[in-house]
């Protein structure tokens, strides 16, 4: 896929890519893993929700409830 391709097909998916799409905000500060972990848990949450999947996976692991 070419350059303008990757362009449309971002677009149809509502992704607007411009000059400061590969801007980073991160200014050297340590990662925060418990916040980490945490808002990647409650993505999947939400997604079992929407999807209305059981909370199982394959391989029985779950995310433990975290507070940040």
């Amino acid at each position: 896929m070419d350059g303008t391709a990757s362009l449309v097909a971002a677009g149809s998916l509502g992704i607007h890519i411009d000059s400061d799409a590969a801007a980073t905000r991160w200014r050297g500060e340590r990662m925060d893993y418990d916040l980490g972990v945490w808002v990647l848990c409650n993505q999947a949450k939400r997604a079992r929700e929407k999807h209305d999947v059981p909370a199982e996976t394959s391989a029985g692991a779950t995310c433990a409830s975290a507070t940040p």
